[in-house]
């Protein structure tokens, strides 16, 4: 509505035409299997943005990346960047391909030595730099021709990978974890912010549209929960409530949760370092505990009896927002083309 080319090119088997992503776009590239490397869809990109140079109208681009993602699968020339090729990845792909196990086994109930763990995490930090590398010839491309300068660029991503802290392996979206929920967020955007500065505060993905919006002055009408990270780049302090929650459990070696389906989600709320998480029981009854996320115990000591003030505001916080979700919960039924490919991902056995 404000008058931009709108356009996306997307890597992932869920976000194809029809699941709702595409709303807004005037061209939205779903082509994963013409684009299913980071080098691939960064092309695709490029030629979307050649397009549009020199048009009457801004462009604004979304650009979706798989790479880093289970399988750990980087590309030749990549996987031994961080060491050699443990034998180990890519016998277990073959045998999950071929149905001669599952992956849920890996997942919660992971009997791995350390060395080879390591040769899982290697693939995937290889993952990492491929994919940094490809995002690296954008920004090159956007250089060379001038139009860095003028362009607000924007790096996040939707989740982080738990490899094997609180004994959750190669997956994310079961438990809330930091190594699954802290993401990195790089804002540029030349002549409106300041240059190579750190926020120390916490901020949540939701805020990231509603500071694109700011930044390029549109009016968005309320269209956002999230607000602004701009004060904070100019000197602002203050934590912002992050709040989150876990999905359905699709697998059953899953025993840390007690309830299953959408019931049975855990939520947590984060704000600065302490993090309050509240697990539904099997009794019927939920439990919360608290975090302090800047002390050596991490996620695996509760501090509520040390910062009770804290907890209680904390608690306050959560109960406003569960209050919100007065919704009954629906269970949903997926396509057995859908399930394969989330069994392909990982998150189905």
């Amino acid at each position: 509505d404000a008058g931009y080319d709108t356009g996306a090119v997307q890597t992932h088997p869920r976000l194809v035409r029809g699941s709702g992503f595409e709303q807004g776009f005037l061209d939205y590239d779903d082509d994963v299997p013409a684009h299913p490397l980071a080098e691939d869809a960064v092309a695709k990109a490029l030629a979307w943005i050649d397009g549009k140079r020199g048009g009457a109208r801004p462009w604004f681009l979304w650009l979706h990346l798989m790479d880093p993602h289970w399988t750990y699968d980087p590309p030749e020339g990549w996987r031994t960047r961080f060491g050699p090729e443990h034998p180990l990845p890519s016998e277990i792909y073959r045998r999950l391909q071929a149905r001669e196990m599952t992956i849920g086994p890996i997942l919660y109930r992971n009997r791995m030595t350390p060395e080879q763990v390591g040769g899982f995490v290697d693939l995937y930090d290889a993952e990492i730099a491929y994919t940094d590398h490809a995002l690296g010839r954008l920004v090159e491309r956007l250089r060379d021709s001038g139009d860095l300068d003028r362009t607000l660029f924007v790096v996040t991503a939707d989740h982080g990978e738990s490899l094997g802290e609180n004994d959750y392996f190669f997956e994310h979206g079961a438990f809330g974890g930091e190594a699954e929920i802290h993401v990195p967020l790089i804002v540029v955007a030349p002549g409106r912010l300041p240059a190579g500065v750190r926020v120390p505060a916490t901020v949540r993905t939701l805020d990231v549209a509603p500071t694109v919006t700011d930044l390029l002055g549109i009016e968005s009408g309320g269209a956002f929960r999230g607000f602004s990270l701009r004060p904070l780049f100019d000197g602002g302090t203050d934590d912002r409530p992050c709040f989150g929650e876990t999905g359905k459990v699709f697998h059953e070696e899953n025993d840390v949760r007690e309830v299953e389906g959408l019931a049975g989600k855990w939520r947590w709320l984060r704000r600065g370092g302490f993090k309050l998480v509240h697990r539904p029981l099997a009794d019927g009854t939920a439990e919360r505990v608290l975090y302090e996320l800047t002390a050596e115990t991490g996620e695996t000591v509760d501090v509520a009896g040390r910062y009770p003030e804290r907890f209680e505001a904390l608690s306050a916080e959560m109960d406003a927002m569960l209050a919100e979700d007065d919704e009954p919960a629906r269970e949903y039924h997926i396509s057995d083309e859908a399930e394969e490919q989330l069994r392909s991902l990982g998150y189905v056995n």
